[in-house]
């Protein structure tokens, strides 16, 4: 009997996307013949199937945002499945918000199930982003462009560029979309339990399971801490955004001795506005103690960091977003053993209070974020909130529980 077929679409840089080669390879090992559409960018992997478009050619997503119409990707996936010798899909996953349409029109083009796979409250991104100023300005002026691919194809001036991204990125209109695209698939997946619940009230919120972000324990070795001495060592590694509450590590450290506090911020680019942000507030407050850290593409020089670290934060602004989402990189410090900083949003609260791991401070509050550290800094402390951390990846946090979720959902639906 043949594999059943799954189609990913993701159309972004893989690999690497942790997400997906989680869920690839538990669907993989299940026994299904998984297949993913992605950008050109990324390395490759024979243990993965991968359909590269040309990132030229995904401008006609517009129009699905716009006026749910794709007919040139749709086109261009098939014409690459049949050269495969795959005339027939058994369900197309869609990975976030974006790309929903174009696997609801394949939905309808193979007969098959379709399964939209949010990993973020997509319309509350846009929310903020436009709050902070980045696609707001874009949308007030031609001349910049939300798109490098239709900044390629079409005049930087273009009016009707303009209404597209006014369309594409009108909050009113993405809620609706999302509300239209969960209604007619067959299944969703969120990361976080806050995230589902938001849903509560729909009728299609019972087709919806948590596949949260986890870790297999048996891939990450639990690494002790290094000695207190005089320092205390606070880490931070990956993506540098607003969102993030970078600015408020930041703050928090004129409130310390900087002879006893260090705050490593990893994953910087190097002459961005917030970049620029971080070394006035530095400057302004006469700030010594923090290390600012361009992305290392190397994993082992970036983990050097969290190896070194006695803390590891995540100090999330409050937001719809960040309300509604939980990032890998928590699960990771858990995992190798390293006590945890959070904010106050309401997953990050949950699972660190839950597990007693680390602390919690008030969203944005740089004060309340020193005092924390200051608790924090107890080697007795450390070492249980480690352990504590670890025991919770091990029986509660686990990607063997979700990976069983999902196993599960892809059984009913293939049944």
């Amino acid at each position: 009997m043949p594999k059943k077929v799954i189609l990913m679409i993701l159309f972004q840089k893989f690999l690497p996307d942790i997400r997906v080669e989680q869920e690839y390879n538990a669907l993989k090992e299940a026994g299904y013949r998984v297949i993913v559409i992605a950008d050109k960018n990324g390395w490759e992997d024979n243990n993965y199937e991968i359909i590269r478009i040309d990132p030229r050619q995904r401008w006609s997503n517009w129009f699905n945002m716009t006026l749910s119409f794709n007919p040139i990707l749709k086109s261009l996936i098939t014409k690459e499945l049949i050269r495969k010798g795959v005339e027939h899909v058994d369900v197309i996953h869609v990975h976030d918000l974006f790309w929903a349409f174009l696997g609801l029109n394949l939905k309808r083009y193979f007969n098959c199930k379709l399964v939209i796979d949010l990993h973020e409250n997509y319309p509350e991104f846009i929310k903020n982003t436009k709050i902070r100023g980045k696609i707001g300005e874009m949308l007030k002026t031609k001349k910049q462009k939300a798109n490098t691919i239709v900044r390629d194809l079409i005049h930087p001036h273009s009016t009707i560029l303009a209404i597209l991204q006014k369309q594409a990125y009108s909050i009113k209109r993405l809620f609706a979309y999302e509300d239209h695209i969960l209604q007619k698939c067959d299944r969703f997946i969120v990361v976080v339990k806050e995230s589902l619940d938001r849903f509560k009230q729909k009728d299609y919120y019972k087709t919806g399971i948590i596949v949260s972000n986890t870790k297999d324990p048996g891939l990450w070795s639990f690494k002790n801490l290094p000695d207190l001495n005089k320092k205390l060592k606070v880490t931070y590694v990956g993506t540098v955004q607003d969102l993030r509450g970078l600015d408020t590590a930041i703050m928090a450290m004129k409130y310390l001795n900087q002879e006893e506090y260090e705050l490593n911020i990893v994953g910087i680019k190097l002459g961005s506005l917030i970049h620029k942000d971080f070394l006035r507030i530095m400057e302004e407050y006469k700030i010594r103690n923090v290390n600012l850290v361009e992305w290392l593409e190397n994993e082992s020089a970036a983990f050097s960091y969290i190896n070194n670290s006695h803390i590891c934060i995540i100090p999330h602004k409050n937001s719809g977003l960040t309300q509604t989402t939980i990032p890998h990189k928590l699960f990771m410090y858990m995992a190798i053993g390293r006590p945890v900083l959070v904010s106050d949003v309401a997953p990050l609260k949950r699972i660190v209070s839950e597990s007693n791991c680390g602390l919690v401070f008030k969203a944005e509050d740089p004060c309340d974020f020193s005092d924390k550290l200051k608790k924090m800094k107890n080697t007795e402390l450390l070492q249980q909130l480690a352990i504590n951390g670890r025991r919770a990846i091990e029986n509660t946090y686990n990607w063997a529980h979700d990976k069983e979720r999902l196993l599960k959902m892809y059984s009913e639906l293939c049944s």
